[in-house]
Protein backbone atom coordinates (compact mmCIF):
# COMPACT_ATOMS: atom_id res chain seq x y z
CA UNK A 1 0.00 0.00 0.00
CA UNK A 2 1.18 3.38 -0.93
CA UNK A 3 1.78 6.39 1.16
CA UNK A 4 -0.46 8.65 2.40
CA UNK A 5 -0.57 11.55 -0.27
CA UNK A 6 1.70 9.19 -2.57
CA UNK A 7 0.06 9.06 -6.22
CA UNK A 8 0.92 5.19 -7.55
CA UNK A 9 -0.16 5.78 -10.86
CA UNK A 10 2.05 7.16 -14.06
CA UNK A 11 4.21 10.11 -12.93
CA UNK A 12 4.73 12.91 -15.74
CA UNK A 13 8.56 12.38 -16.77
CA UNK A 14 10.59 15.18 -15.36
CA UNK A 15 8.78 15.66 -12.29
CA UNK A 16 9.21 15.35 -8.71
CA UNK A 17 6.91 13.71 -6.23
CA UNK A 18 7.11 15.54 -2.26
CA UNK A 19 5.45 13.13 0.72
CA UNK A 20 4.62 15.17 3.66
CA UNK A 21 3.96 18.22 1.43
CA UNK A 22 0.32 19.00 3.00
CA UNK A 23 1.70 19.36 6.46
CA UNK A 24 4.78 21.14 5.54
CA UNK A 25 2.81 23.78 4.25
CA UNK A 26 0.14 24.00 6.93
CA UNK A 27 3.69 24.25 9.39
CA UNK A 28 5.22 26.88 7.17
CA UNK A 29 1.75 28.49 7.27
CA UNK A 30 1.45 28.66 11.25
CA UNK A 31 5.15 30.05 11.60
CA UNK A 32 4.41 32.60 8.87
CA UNK A 33 1.36 33.95 10.79
CA UNK A 34 3.57 34.25 13.89
CA UNK A 35 6.78 36.20 12.10
CA UNK A 36 5.44 39.60 12.39
CA UNK A 37 5.09 39.36 15.92
CA UNK A 38 8.18 37.22 16.47
CA UNK A 39 10.31 40.06 14.35
CA UNK A 40 8.38 42.51 16.99
CA UNK A 41 9.28 40.36 20.29
CA UNK A 42 13.10 40.13 19.02
CA UNK A 43 13.45 44.09 18.19
CA UNK A 44 12.05 44.74 21.19
CA UNK A 45 14.37 42.52 22.85
CA UNK A 46 17.43 43.98 21.05
CA UNK A 47 16.55 47.52 21.35
CA UNK A 48 16.35 47.10 25.61
CA UNK A 49 19.41 45.50 25.50
CA UNK A 50 21.28 47.77 23.69
CA UNK A 51 19.66 50.78 25.72
CA UNK A 52 20.74 49.34 28.93
CA UNK A 53 24.48 48.86 27.32
CA UNK A 54 24.71 52.44 26.18
CA UNK A 55 22.96 53.37 29.65
CA UNK A 56 25.66 51.87 31.39
CA UNK A 57 28.44 53.46 28.88
CA UNK A 58 27.06 57.06 29.44
CA UNK A 59 27.05 56.34 33.19
CA UNK A 60 30.60 55.27 32.94
CA UNK A 61 31.82 58.51 30.90
CA UNK A 62 30.84 60.52 33.77
CA UNK A 63 29.89 64.05 33.27
CA UNK A 64 26.41 65.27 31.29
CA UNK A 65 26.24 61.72 30.01
CA UNK A 66 25.96 60.08 33.48
CA UNK A 67 23.45 62.25 34.07
CA UNK A 68 21.38 62.17 31.48
CA UNK A 69 21.81 58.06 30.57
CA UNK A 70 18.25 57.45 31.85
CA UNK A 71 17.23 59.68 28.67
CA UNK A 72 18.57 56.37 26.38
CA UNK A 73 15.54 54.12 26.22
CA UNK A 74 15.21 51.52 22.89
CA UNK A 75 12.37 51.20 20.55
CA UNK A 76 10.60 48.39 18.61
CA UNK A 77 8.42 48.08 15.63
CA UNK A 78 7.56 45.26 13.36
CA UNK A 79 10.52 47.00 11.26
CA UNK A 80 12.91 47.86 13.20
CA UNK A 81 14.70 48.46 16.40
CA UNK A 82 16.18 51.51 17.25
CA UNK A 83 17.74 52.98 20.80
CA UNK A 84 17.84 56.76 20.70
CA UNK A 85 17.78 59.68 23.52
CA UNK A 86 14.37 60.77 24.70
CA UNK A 87 14.50 64.75 25.98
CA UNK A 88 11.21 66.16 27.35
CA UNK A 89 10.93 68.17 30.46
CA UNK A 90 13.17 66.39 33.03
CA UNK A 91 16.05 65.65 30.76
CA UNK A 92 16.37 68.46 28.30
CA UNK A 93 20.36 68.68 27.82
CA UNK A 94 19.92 65.30 26.51
CA UNK A 95 20.24 65.51 23.07
CA UNK A 96 23.23 67.71 23.31
CA UNK A 97 25.01 65.36 25.50
CA UNK A 98 24.86 62.29 23.08
CA UNK A 99 24.40 64.12 20.11
CA UNK A 100 26.57 67.81 20.35
CA UNK A 101 26.21 70.52 19.35
CA UNK A 102 28.27 73.25 17.09
CA UNK A 103 27.45 76.34 19.51
CA UNK A 104 27.18 76.93 22.51
CA UNK A 105 23.59 78.15 23.86
CA UNK A 106 21.60 79.42 26.53
CA UNK A 107 23.29 81.62 28.61
CA UNK A 108 26.51 80.10 27.97
CA UNK A 109 25.96 81.90 24.39
CA UNK A 110 26.40 85.64 25.58
CA UNK A 111 29.59 87.60 24.77
CA UNK A 112 31.21 87.32 27.86
CA UNK A 113 31.60 83.78 27.92
CA UNK A 114 32.55 83.53 24.05
CA UNK A 115 35.90 84.19 25.37
CA UNK A 116 36.43 81.72 27.80
CA UNK A 117 37.04 78.65 25.65
CA UNK A 118 35.65 75.97 27.93
CA UNK A 119 32.91 74.02 25.76
CA UNK A 120 29.57 73.91 27.09
CA UNK A 121 28.95 70.30 24.92
CA UNK A 122 30.95 67.84 23.49
CA UNK A 123 31.38 68.58 19.52
CA UNK A 124 28.19 67.72 17.22
CA UNK A 125 28.92 63.68 15.88
CA UNK A 126 27.22 64.94 12.44
CA UNK A 127 25.35 63.62 10.18
CA UNK A 128 27.91 61.10 8.36
CA UNK A 129 28.69 58.39 10.67
CA UNK A 130 27.68 54.74 10.42
CA UNK A 131 26.09 52.79 13.01
CA UNK A 132 28.09 50.43 15.39
CA UNK A 133 31.46 52.02 14.88
CA UNK A 134 33.58 53.59 17.61
CA UNK A 135 34.60 56.87 17.01
CA UNK A 136 31.67 57.95 15.39
CA UNK A 137 27.94 58.94 15.62
CA UNK A 138 26.33 59.52 19.13
CA UNK A 139 28.17 59.40 22.37
CA UNK A 140 28.16 56.35 24.49
CA UNK A 141 25.29 55.22 22.25
CA UNK A 142 27.54 54.36 19.34
CA UNK A 143 30.50 52.27 21.33
CA UNK A 144 27.67 50.30 23.33
CA UNK A 145 26.63 49.11 20.18
CA UNK A 146 29.62 48.53 18.34
CA UNK A 147 30.78 46.82 21.37
CA UNK A 148 27.94 44.53 22.05
CA UNK A 149 26.94 43.78 18.05
CA UNK A 150 27.41 40.50 18.09
CA UNK A 151 25.17 39.76 21.40
CA UNK A 152 22.59 41.88 19.65
CA UNK A 153 22.89 40.20 16.56
CA UNK A 154 22.54 36.85 17.97
CA UNK A 155 19.17 37.13 19.13
CA UNK A 156 18.19 37.42 15.07
CA UNK A 157 19.65 33.92 15.41
CA UNK A 158 17.68 32.69 17.85
CA UNK A 159 14.50 33.77 16.25
CA UNK A 160 15.22 32.44 13.25
CA UNK A 161 16.24 28.86 14.80
CA UNK A 162 12.95 29.60 16.58
CA UNK A 163 10.69 30.14 13.36
CA UNK A 164 12.05 27.69 11.43
CA UNK A 165 11.86 24.63 13.78
CA UNK A 166 8.22 25.41 13.54
CA UNK A 167 8.72 25.52 10.12
CA UNK A 168 10.72 22.49 9.54
CA UNK A 169 10.05 20.61 12.49
CA UNK A 170 12.29 17.17 13.29
CA UNK A 171 10.36 14.12 13.28
CA UNK A 172 7.32 13.81 15.42
CA UNK A 173 7.91 16.74 17.07
CA UNK A 174 4.71 18.60 16.39
CA UNK A 175 2.79 15.57 15.42
CA UNK A 176 3.81 15.93 11.65
CA UNK A 177 3.57 12.66 9.97
CA UNK A 178 7.75 12.57 9.22
CA UNK A 179 9.94 14.19 7.28
CA UNK A 180 9.33 15.68 3.90
CA UNK A 181 10.88 13.08 1.15
CA UNK A 182 11.10 14.08 -1.93
CA UNK A 183 11.14 11.47 -4.68
CA UNK A 184 12.51 12.40 -7.97
CA UNK A 185 11.00 10.15 -10.89
CA UNK A 186 13.00 8.69 -13.57
CA UNK A 187 11.50 8.26 -17.07
CA UNK A 188 7.61 8.97 -15.93
CA UNK A 189 8.01 5.74 -13.29
CA UNK A 190 9.03 5.78 -9.59
CA UNK A 191 11.77 3.17 -8.94
CA UNK A 192 10.94 3.98 -4.96
CA UNK A 193 7.75 2.48 -5.31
Amino acid sequence: MAARGVRTGGVPPGTTQVIGLKEFRAALKTSTTAFPFELTRVHKTIANQGAARARGVAAGMGGQQAKYARSIKGRATQTRASIGVFAGKTNPGAGAAFWGTKRRYGWYNWRRYQGTGAPQYKPWVGNTWQVAQFGQGPYAINPALAAYLPELLNEYGKMIDRLSARAFPEPGSTGLSGDVIVIPTVGGANPAL
